[in-house]
């Protein structure tokens, strides 16, 4: 999923934003961005973790004796078996936090201030977001 999340944002970079870096440029920060909160951007259809969020989340994965934990407004949800509770399951501290270094990383490769940066990775992570959440409900147990 690097790739494919990347070269959307090289083209949005390149192209929407009149920008010059390269594939490997673009690549290396949504790489680095990954550390804090892994790949698991469309509804963890790419399922990953990040190392820092595997540090933080190992002691309580362990006490509960699941990998489910939640640090998203998902935790007050019933279920995740509506779109609703899917897309907002997806709010995890780990994750936003991951989406703003990006955005962070994305506007210094394109000369651009942080606010732009992160609202511009901020949207596409919104956009890929609901998509999974909405792939996963027509796909169930995909």
């Amino acid at each position: 999923f690097f790739s494919v999340w990347s070269l959307l944002l090289l083209v949005i970079g390149n192209f929407g934003m009149g920008g010059k870096s390269t594939f490997f440029q673009v690549f290396t920060v949504v790489a680095l961005s990954y550390y804090i909160g892994g790949n698991g951007m469309l509804m963890q259809m790419s399922e990953g973790i990040g190392s820092l969020e595997l540090i933080i989340k190992t002691p309580l994965i362990m006490a509960k004796e699941s990998t489910q934990i939640l640090f998203s407004p998902g935790l007050f949800m019933d279920s995740t078996a509506s779109f609703l509770g899917r897309f907002i399951n997806q709010f995890d501290i780990f994750r936003l936090w991951s989406v703003i270094v990006l955005g962070i990383g994305f506007a210094t490769l394109y000369k651009r201030s942080y606010a732009t940066g992160v609202w511009t990775v901020g949207a596409l992570w919104l956009a890929l977001t609901a998509l999974g959440a909405g792939l996963m409900g027509l796909f169930p147990g995909a």
